[in-house]
Formats: structure tokens, sequence, C-alpha cells
């Protein structure tokens, strides 16, 4: 299956894609935190007859041209997704994220839900508000502590062990914060893109009622074992919307994988 790329516009910036397939439909993809758009050429292959798949490189990640610590405002989505539909000319769309790329789907139905025919996220971001994710990035306390603890972890990893101990900090989101802070560059990126994803944080209620109302077909894959992100956020986020289904598989945060490809692509048949 071949593929072609390209950059599309978003505010005053530029998020690179890569295009995959040559069907009439047109699914966006979002990738996860530390990934890239290839990320979803596995399973563009398994729908490259059906659909075209574009999978977009997020801020700061791969090829994607974007200004340090620059935020990516909902009215810039909404112009990218605009531009997208030029671009293909095409009306109607579905959206596949991962992760945090799951939080930007969300984002997109909230302007766009009357043109979605399928929303499919797996291990997603976003289903629940995260207040803490908020304080860090969003209010004034929280961006100085983070952007300090980012400069001089050395300094905050007593209360960090602390919080650990005392189950504050569960096992997988420390090993996950360690492994994204072990060195400068790794500090800096993670910096740019929870800065820059900041503004990018959908209201839940928002959108279940949106998936109601239009009722948008919508499949929810998550890990049992995800400490990440638990499987009971999206039980929890499909109370009381009818067309989403949540499937729970015996992996952890990582569960895009040969096995479960599948199963996600049957999502799309």
């Amino acid at each position: 299956m071949g593929a072609v790329s390209g950059y599309i516009k978003t505010g005053e910036e530029q998020l690179h894609y890569i295009k995959y397939g040559e069907g009439d439909k047109l699914l966006i993809a979002f990738h996860g935190y530390g990934d890239d758009a290839s990320f979803f050429a596995p399973l563009a292959e398994c729908m490259d007859k059906e659909y075209s798949v574009i999978s977009f490189n997020l801020p700061h990640h791969s090829e994607s041209q974007w200004s340090p610590l620059k935020l990516w405002e909902k009215e810039a989505l909404n112009e990218l997704i605009a531009n997208i539909l030029r671009l293909f000319n095409v009306e109607y769309f579905s959206l596949l994220g991962y992760s945090i790329g799951g939080r930007v789907c969300m984002s997109v139905l909230e302007q766009y839900g009357d043109k979605v025919d399928r929303l499919v996220l797996i291990a997603s971001d976003g289903l629940r508000f995260n207040w803490f994710y908020y304080w860090l990035t969003r209010t004034v306390t929280g961006k100085f502590i983070f952007k300090s603890f980012l400069t001089n972890p050395a300094l905050y990893m007593p209360l960090i062990d602390v919080a650990r101990k005392v189950k504050l900090l569960n096992e997988g989101k420390y090993k996950f914060a360690m492994k994204y802070i072990s060195s400068e560059v790794d500090r800096r990126f993670l910096l740019n893109v929870w800065m820059t994803m900041s503004k990018l944080i959908p209201d839940v209620g928002k959108t279940k009622q949106i998936i109601r109302n239009e009722k948008i077909a919508t499949e929810v894959f998550m890990g049992r074992y995800d400490k990440v992100i638990p499987a009971r956020y999206a039980l929890a986020f499909a109370e009381g919307v009818g067309s989403a289904e949540v499937t729970i598989l015996e992996k952890g945060h990582r569960i895009f994988d040969s096995e479960t490809l599948p199963k996600i692509a049957s999502c799309f048949s």
C-alpha cells in the first residue's frame, strides 16, 4: 500500500500527515504521546480499499512544525478539520485516536459531531476531566511547579517517592513519569507537548450528549491492566451513551498490536 504525506495548517502552525489508502471514506487518526503518524500504518493496510486514512503527527512529534510552548487552541483544531475536508473534498469522516490522540478526537467531536460517522478510541485520554493535568498546565502555580520540576527534577524526587509510598501516585503512572523525564531532551519534549495540548480538554458531558444526539457509532478499547488510563474511565463514560461500546482487553496501556488489530479494524468494516 502506497503512502503520501504533506502538511495542513492549524492556526499559525502546521501538522505533518501521512495518507494511506485510496478509499472513498475518510478516517482521521491521531496517535499517542511519543508515537508518530506511522503508528496506524498496520491498521491502514487492512482498510486501504474502503478508506483513506489521514494519520497526523501531533505537535512537537516527528515532522510536524510547531513553535515551543505554542498552545493548540480548539479554534485552530477546528480549522485543521475544515482544511482536511476541503483538501479531500468530503463532508463526513470517522475519527480514531490512541491515548492523548483520543482526547484530540473528542475535542474535534465538539465542533464536528454532525459530520462524524464513527468514533474509535484506544486507551483514550479525555474520558473524564483530569484535575491534576489541568492544574499543572492551566494554573499559575501549577505551571510554575511543572516547569520547575522539569528543570530540576532531583529537587522534587523526595516528594514523588512519598506520593508513591502513600499511593497518591500509582506504580503505572510513576513508571510512566520516570520513563519520560530520564533526560533533558525528554523533559523538554514533555513540557512542550503537555503545555501545547493543555487547551484541548474536551467537555465530557457535551461529548456524550453529541454522541447520543447524533447516534455516532462509538467503540472504546481499553486495557484491563492499564495503570495510566484505567478501564473504569471508559465504563463510566459509556454510561448513558447508547451507541458506545467498551471492549476491555487483557493488556496494559499499549493495547494496539497484532493481536488486537483485527478487532479494531473490524469497527470500520
